[in-house]
């Protein structure tokens, strides 16, 4: 036991560290991390206690609150720098370690539990997936412990089953509406265990959910159902293609997220092999019993209401959105290892995790930064504000030379370097951020893959900038795009 003990802790922290390893050169700041910063700044500044959080791709639904709040502690640390959301991601990213060790070695065993943890440590994918500080980071974990309480109300377990079902199904709204999806597996599992219900512990378990859902309920009360109604109704006006050519759409992005939690994009096989290799090993793992046979039946309808939501419904998806299928491939890769190394084969179920480790870690070696993130975002609005004080600019305008979306995310940023804003039509001095370089012929001053040119000065000498500077600034009082009051 003690042996195993040691063993869960350096995976624990081999996870960790490579969670906040390069924390600020590798820290991809977009526009996702722009809003988290001005939720924030809301709560703390405006004093604005907040039912939601940002607008998702669906229009007028949102995402709950709670990873908004998660995040207040650490960047109060942090001196109110976003680099603090890296703390807290490190720190669920070592729970989520932890958590498939825990789960997958109660319903299994010890070597699937290891094997379980490495894939969630060590990924390449999995650990830049959830070094993007956004809201939906914490889906893996939450999917494993779905599955623990699918496990447990198979096994008869209703208390703690009930309880943890209900403090799951109430966080939904605040990770992936889409986890709602997978819901009923909780039904069909305490149906298949042949067992009478346990009232208490069920009433205890909606309460729960009840309690972590209230945010939600408060808000579709108090505007008239409308992400209730967003989401039922998403579909009676829409164009996107549904059918064959969804279901090809649903199909190469899961076999996509296969290949990187798996093979690291590094050997070459092309993505919907190495799904066909997947779904032969939970086809083996299932037959062989190797997990409980109603367990496996379970985790195949899991795979299966994923598949047929995305490709009849018409929102258009992307990986994340079947992020909560990728602790189902990781379940039966690790029962297959675990196969082998419990019957003739330990040393290539040993080999084989050896290769995978090795894999991963070779990706992080070679991990290249495009030099657009938060430090070189930070450092190019510190270089336009040094520059508008040397020239006595009390405002500035901000304008962008770049492809649609990557004007966006400077807007925290700017509100902390305390760098008053106009639009450019107002007539202050034009500051133009260029990304990439290559999209002009000239820039005055570079921050890593961020150009920079400077106003043309002559056209500010003889004009009063402090009429032009009055009134409002235009960073804080304009629309931002996801941002709701």
């Amino acid at each position: 036991m003690k042996k195993f003990s040691l063993i869960l802790v350096a995976i624990v922290v081999v996870g960790l560290f490579l969670r906040i390893y390069h924390y600020q050169e590798w820290f991809m700041y977009s526009h996702d991390q722009d809003l988290l910063g001005w939720f924030i700044k809301d709560i703390l500044v405006n004093h604005h206690i907040r039912l939601i959080g940002q607008e998702t791709s669906q229009h007028g639904v949102f995402i709950g609150p709670l990873f908004y709040y998660l995040n207040i502690p650490f960047y109060l640390l942090a001196n109110w720098s976003p680099l603090g959301g890296n703390f807290l991601v490190a720190l669920l990213g070592g729970f989520g370690v932890w958590s498939f060790w825990y789960v997958f070695e109660r319903i299994i065993g010890k070597f699937a539990a290891f094997s379980g943890a490495v894939f969630y440590a060590v990924s390449y994918s999995l650990v830049l997936s959830d070094r993007e500080v956004v809201p939906t980071m914490p889906v893996v974990i939450w999917s494993v412990w779905f599955l623990y309480a699918v496990y447990l109300l198979l096994n008869g377990k209703q208390k703690l089953g009930w309880l943890l079902s209900g403090l799951l199904l109430g966080l939904v709204w605040h990770l992936n509406m889409g986890l709602l999806l997978i819901s009923p597996l909780v039904i069909f599992a305490f149906v298949l265990s042949r067992k009478k219900i346990s009232v208490k512990p069920l009433m205890a378990g909606l309460f729960i959910a009840f309690i972590f859902a209230l945010p939600f309920i408060l808000f579709e009360v108090r505007h008239g159902f409308q992400q209730t109604n967003a989401i039922l109704f998403s579909g009676l006006h829409s164009e996107v293609v549904t059918g064959i050519e969804k279901f090809d759409r649903v199909i190469q992005l899961v076999s996509k997220n296969v290949y990187r939690i798996f093979l690291a994009e590094v050997i070459p096989l092309t993505h919907i092999h190495s799904l066909l290799i997947t779904l032969g090993i939970m086809l083996f793992v299932s037959f062989k019993k190797i997990i409980r046979f109603k367990l496996s039946l379970l985790m195949w309808l899991w795979v299966v209401i994923y598949m047929f939501f995305f490709t009849y419904n018409p929102i258009v998806i992307s990986e994340y959105y079947l992020n909560g299928l990728n602790v189902i491939w990781i379940l039966f890769i690790s029962a297959f290892l675990s196969f082998l190394y419990h019957t003739r084969w330990p040393a290539t179920a040993l080999v084989l995790l050896s290769i995978f480790v090795v894999i991963n870690l070779y990706r992080f070696s070679g991990h290249v930064v495009d030099r657009s993130g938060y430090i070189d975002r930070k450092g190019i609005i510190q270089l336009i504000k040094a520059d508008a004080e040397a020239n006595n600019y009390p405002c500035v305008s901000l304008s962008y030379i770049t492809s649609p979306g990557y004007e966006l995310g400077y807007r925290y940023i700017t509100w902390r370097e305390n760098l008053k804003t106009k639009a450019v039509s107002d007539g202050a001095p034009v500051y133009t951020i260029v990304f990439p370089h290559s999209l002009v012929d000239k820039i005055d001053r570079s921050v890593g893959a961020l150009g920079l040119i400077y106003p043309e000065y002559d056209k500010y000498t003889d004009i009063s900038l402090e009429t032009i500077c009055s009134g409002e600034d235009l960073n804080t009082a304009y629309p931002l795009f996801g941002y709701t009051e």
